[in-house]
């Protein structure tokens, strides 16, 4: 998990994203001009390293099998989902196939549950602890997943800047490839479609073209340009198939696309770069900690519901900010030299809304006591079941960007009214002494 453009590759990485709790992995599959016969996996076009495919699939087998071994005390572990995004010619495919029979054996989904239709759908408990692959399906005209509507970042280097532009331009030129029946034959309750048109959705005989299963994936600019009018027919689609979202092309710096929208049309799998704890991996983390890695969509985004995310009701929400324990000091500085606040925004399927504290001056020796604010924040909304708060304690540096010291999110249907304290986390998502204070009050108005 490093840098999209210059890091170095490690089978490591999908055993750290899946003991995190992640269900679907994307595997970047490529030929390898050293070795025919083993495919390599590297993200394309850069300079990034590359490790064997081999390698990832034995390192998915082996959490598997762990998950396996606790499952008598952890609960039963949910289906891994494998996302292949395949760049390999015939030969290599047919490999990759190989290998994955291969090394998963009996715990890969290599043939329909349903032996007399496979057109039903299955559940998770039929799908048990499988191994899944969701394959390509290639459609005619389908659409790219390049976007030119986002730019360099202002803070990039010449090289790193040189190294994107490199990477669009070849990306673009790129052909695309089509799957072997034998690879094809692998994705049997997934079969990724980059749709050409809105028949999907906006069609009474659905998707043209489409496979039996098939799911849409998209990226967060195509599925925004049908936004916010198509939302209801959207999410009516994805409660009988499965959506993907990627992020758009130009995001290969390791930036996240925002989640809450696209949960909020039913979207069961939203592609995260798990290299860094921005917004969208605390609010990933808000959705699915101590969960195993699956959480049941709203009825109103399950099949017979509305399409729409809204509960119908207003509320009112008022989070009194007491104070913090333990605040993380940036750089060495001491309690004296910051002046610590709390910034909430409440995060919805529709926009973000914040409210902060003001800031306070801390003397030398508090930082175990830390900051004081008592503070009342509200918010007036149309609840969701899909409603996050994120929270974070800032210093107000004069002249200066202000520094986050702490962050948190959490989903607002898990809330329990009264005092609690909020554990804070770090800018990479691990655990900290800082705690925050607050008392949660929720009401109809």
């Amino acid at each position: 998990m490093a840098h999209q453009l210059f890091g170095a590759s490690s089978a490591g990485a999908y055993e750290a994203t899946l003991r995190a709790g992640a269900r679907c992995v994307e595997i970047d599959a490529w030929d390898n001009d050293d070795n025919l016969d083993e495919p390599k996996v590297t993200h394309g076009y850069t300079l990034v390293s590359n490790i064997p495919f081999r390698a990832v699939c034995e390192t998915i087998r082996d959490v598997h099998d762990q998950e396996a071994a606790a499952a008598s005390t952890n609960g039963h572990p949910g289906a891994i989902l494998l996302s292949l995004e395949n760049h390999c010619g015939p030969r290599g495919q047919l490999r990759l196939a190989e290998i994955m029979r291969e090394v998963w054996g009996d715990r890969l989904l290599a043939a329909p549950l349903r032996d007399d239709n496979l057109d039903d759908h299955v559940t998770l408990a039929e799908l048990g602890s499988k191994i899944a692959v969701v394959v390509e399906h290639h459609i005619p005209n389908e659409a790219s997943d390049s976007s030119s509507s986002s730019s360099s970042s202002s803070d990039e280097s010449d090289d790193e800047k040189q190294a994107r532009h490199d990477y669009k331009e070849k990306r673009k030129a790129a052909p695309p490839t089509v799957i072997i029946p034998e690879l094809a034959a692998l994705g049997i309750y997934a079969q990724s479609v980059k749709p050409s048109d809105s028949s999907w959705f906006s069609s009474p005989t659905g998707l043209a073209n489409a496979p039996h299963h098939h799911l849409i994936n998209v990226s967060e600019v195509g599925l925004g340009s049908h936004l916010p009018g198509a939302a209801a027919p959207i999410a009516r689609h994805n409660a009988k198939h499965l959506m993907r979202v990627f992020p758009k092309g130009t995001r290969i710096s390791s930036a996240n696309l925002q989640p809450v929208p696209f949960w909020g049309l039913g979207a069961q799998i939203c592609a995260l770069n798990w290299q860094t704890f921005g917004a969208g991996m605390q609010l990933n983390d808000a959705l699915f900690s101590g969960t195993d890695g699956y959480v049941l969509k709203p009825a109103a985004l399950r099949e017979g519901g509305s399409g729409e995310a809204g509960t119908g009701r207003k509320v009112r929400l008022r989070l009194r900010v007491v104070g913090a324990t333990d605040v993380p000091l940036p750089g060495g500085r001491g309690a004296e030299e910051i002046k610590p606040y709390v910034t909430c925004s409440l995060v919805q399927p529709g926009g973000v809304v914040k409210r902060k504290t003001g800031a306070v001056k801390q003397k030398a020796g508090d930082g175990e006591e830390g900051p004081v604010w008592d503070k009342v924040l509200e918010w007036e909304f149309e609840e969701t079941e899909l409603d996050f708060l994120r929270l974070f304690v800032k210093s107000d540096d004069s002249f200066a960007s202000n520094p986050i010291l702490a962050v948190a999110a959490v989903r607002l249907l898990y809330v329990v009214p009264g005092w609690s304290f909020v554990p804070m986390l770090d800018l990479k998502g691990h655990e900290t002494k800082c705690g925050l204070l607050v008392r949660w009050e929720m009401e109809t108005v």
